[in-house]
């Protein structure tokens, strides 16, 4: 026979279930808790890592660009020439006797003029315009002429043309700027 001191009051046994209970939520409340926080955890540390790629990938382009900047500013020089020789060429076209000699050179210099070209649009060689007011971030003043009917400011001829790559200058304009 079982006595009732070996049962168990059934107060005792409600309240033992009710302090179960009570253990039992705040024992889940503390894991929703550290869950929240490892979540928000997750969160942050997610986009740490997602603007970090994005500061890499910045500062690849930017790499990229400077390798890229070396190679071109050794080719600008050529370019230079070649724009000149051709205005020269038409030049001494139009006044000569279908001098086919020029004609052939003339040719020849308007293929590389355009395989020229194509190297400028894969590295996104920009040319800097000329055609608005002078603006020292883009152009250099190599003369300060007096030009009548020109205002101030104004650029007045391009001594040799400037360029940009990827929107990063690679080397100004250096024109001749009214006073």
């Amino acid at each position: 026979m079982i006595r009732d001191d070996e049962m168990g009051h059934p107060e005792a046994l409600e309240q033992d279930a009710s302090e179960a209970q009570l253990a039992g939520h705040e024992q889940r409340m503390v894991c929703e808790e550290q869950l929240k926080t490892l979540q928000e955890r997750y969160a942050y540390l997610a986009a740490d890592f997602d603007n970090y790629r994005k500061r890499q990938e910045v500062e690849r382009m930017r790499q990229v660009i400077a390798v890229q900047s070396v190679v071109l500013r050794d080719i600008l020089p050529i370019i230079d020439d070649i724009e000149r020789a051709i205005v020269d060429a038409r030049s001494r076209q139009a006044s000569a006797t279908e001098d086919v000699a020029m004609a052939v050179l003339l040719e020849g210099m308007a293929l590389i003029e355009k395989n020229v070209q194509k190297l400028r649009d894969k590295y996104q060689l920009q040319e800097i315009p000329t055609d608005g007011p002078f603006n020292p971030e883009l152009h250099e003043a190599i003369l300060h002429v007096d030009v009548h009917g020109r205002d101030s400011g104004s650029i007045v001829d391009v001594l040799e043309k400037g360029y940009t790559i990827r929107g990063v200058l690679l080397r100004p304009a250096r024109v001749s700027v009214a006073r």
